[in-house]
Parts: C-alpha cells; structure tokens; sequence
C-alpha cells in the first residue's frame, strides 16, 4: 500500500556534517535493512492544507524571525511505522531545542 500525503510539511533539515553522517546512517539502515530511504530532518507540522503561495510566504516570514538552533535527540534512535508503508522513519524519544 501506498501512502500519499496531502499539502505541505515543514521540516528542519540539518546542514554540513550532521547532515552527512545522518544520511550515511540512514543509507546504511536502507541497506542492510531494505527500508526506504529519506533524507534527514525533523517534521515539525505535516499535511498543512495551504497553498504553494500560502507556504512560500509564511515559512519565508518565519525564516526571517528564526536564529540558528540545536536540537538534541536523547535515548536510542528506533524504527517507526509499523504499518509497512513508505513513510516509516527513525526518531529519538525526546528531543530538546
């Protein structure tokens, strides 16, 4: 079965060398695993229901109001989605910003 989502979703996205050891970790898990494969970031709001334009204009608003942040995982990382679908995904248990 294939899932499809509708409208947009806001993610992070980490940058320089996070990003490329996240997405090594997420390569190797697709791998040895045969799981899809994603690229690395957090879902802060999924299948938001606004237009392109919408979109565009409020996260570029946001962006201008954002400072650069950390967010750290704690606990194991583990797989999600037990339903088998495409958009399964690996997260920490708690996250801090």
């Amino acid at each position: 079965m294939i899932n499809t989502v509708k409208g947009y979703s806001l993610w992070l996205m980490p940058q320089g060398q996070t990003y490329e050891r996240l997405n090594t970790i997420i390569k190797n898990l697709h791998k040895d695993y045969l799981k899809p494969q994603f690229l690395p970031h957090v879902t802060l709001l999924e299948e938001l229901g606004l237009s392109r334009e919408e979109m565009i204009d409020k996260t570029s608003r946001l962006a201008e109001r954002l400072k650069p942040f950390v967010i750290r995982f704690q606990g194991p990382v583990h797989q999600g989605g037990t339903d088998g679908s495409a958009f399964e995904s690996a997260y920490g248990r708690k996250a801090h910003i």
